[in-house]
């Protein structure tokens, strides 16, 4: 009996120890967060620990913020494509070469459509499988597998060109039309819970193993017998064409309930054995607009009815304009500014609640302020 009773003990012990980490939805991205990360010079002091039912402890304070690289959250609204996904909020890169569109959700964060720009033309689609990008809420032990499938087509007609490049390739075929195929599979597992000591604070973790497949084929639509069929030519054609065919990403997330970013994100080589490099959090959340460099920019009046006056006058590079409502939609927008003080006419803005966007021409954001508008 005493033994019963060790054992039970010992497996209730196990059990709170897993479950004493939950993180739910509030790691998910949402349109205009903005990711602050560094880089690190030097991967030499860290090392991948195998997965672990009892609670770990990574010291990773030796890490620095030597290069400082900055990433924001764009809302879908500012994709080219949006029209085809209204109900998308933000784009992240897909498969290596593209602008994935993204529903989030209370449960989920799910690529539903994505765009690419090739040979001077936008192709647009949906996924026939949406991909999922992570769920939750997470504890030790969740496991997500998932399958996703995207494909663009175009007649060879469409594109200037292309039906003279395919004819020279000597295909086996004569193609009426040339279709991307991109299938991929994703399995993610939190496989290890504990403390990560960062240089400014020790975070209670669960760690996330995240292994995501992309392979693209390039088929050929050949018409026959009043239908058709789709024949792969990737062996024939694929050096011809300026993207990757086999995208493979391996990394570990290190998460903490209420932090949209990874503590530290460990990214890994193609086959996930060697470390390419690691990002980290360099900076302390209550500090994140310092950390950020954001440029400080008045805006008279506000609230405002017909015109705003923008003093930007810190911000001495060419520089975009958006005003972004409900969900992230972008109710106006202009660009190539360069004066200390701009004029906007707002009368034809809705009343309500907006955030002005200062983005530079590469993207990099540099100053946010909230405007309200008034009728």
């Amino acid at each position: 009996m005493k033994k019963f009773i060790l054992m039970f003990s010992l497996f209730a012990g196990i059990l709170s120890l897993k479950a004493q980490t939950t993180i739910t939805n509030s790691i998910f991205l949402a349109p205009g967060d903005t990711l602050v990360r560094s880089l690190a010079a030097n991967t030499a002091g860290v090392t991948i620990t195998p997965p672990a039912s009892n609670a770990q402890n990574w010291d990773m304070s030796f890490l620095t913020t030597d290069a400082t690289l900055f990433d924001s959250v764009r809302f879908a609204s500012a994709g080219v494509s949006f029209s085809s996904f209204p109900n998308t909020e933000i784009i992240l890169p897909v498969a290596g070469f593209g602008q994935g569109y993204v529903d989030v959700d209370a449960s989920a964060m799910t690529m539903v459509g994505a765009s690419i720009d090739l040979m001077g033309l936008t192709f647009v689609s949906p996924f026939v499988n949406t991909q999922k990008l992570q769920t939750a809420p997470l504890i030790y032990g969740t496991t997500l597998n998932d399958t996703h499938t995207l494909r663009f087509a175009t007649h060879v007609d469409s594109v200037q060109g292309l039906r003279m490049l395919i004819d020279q390739l000597g295909l086996p075929v004569s193609p009426d039309s040339i279709r991307l195929s991109i299938n991929g599979t994703s399995e993610l597992i939190v496989d290890a819970f504990g403390d990560l000591t960062l240089f400014d604070s020790t975070y209670t973790v669960l760690r996330q193993k995240v292994e995501v497949i992309n392979v693209t084929t390039i088929e050929a639509y050949v018409a026959a017998f009043g239908s058709g069929f789709w024949l792969d030519v990737t062996n024939t054609i694929a050096s011809q064409f300026p993207i990757p065919l086999n995208d493979t990403t391996f990394r570990y997330d290190f998460l903490k309930e209420g932090s949209k970013i990874p503590v530290v994100r460990i990214n890994m080589d193609g086959t996930g054995t060697s470390i390419r490099d690691i990002e980290f959090k360099g900076y302390n959340e209550n500090t994140a607009v310092n950390a950020l460099e954001l440029k400080e920019i008045t805006v008279f009046p506000n609230p405002a009815k017909e015109q705003i006056a923008v003093n930007c006058t810190e911000i001495n590079e060419t520089f975009n304009i958006q005003v972004v409502g409900a969900m992230g939609r972008v109710i106006y927008k202009s660009e190539n500014f360069n004066e200390n003080t701009v004029q906007l006419d707002v009368r034809e803005l809705p009343a309500g609640n907006f955030v002005l966007l200062l983005n530079a021409e590469n993207g990099k954001l540099l100053s946010v302020k909230k405007i309200s508008i008034q009728r």
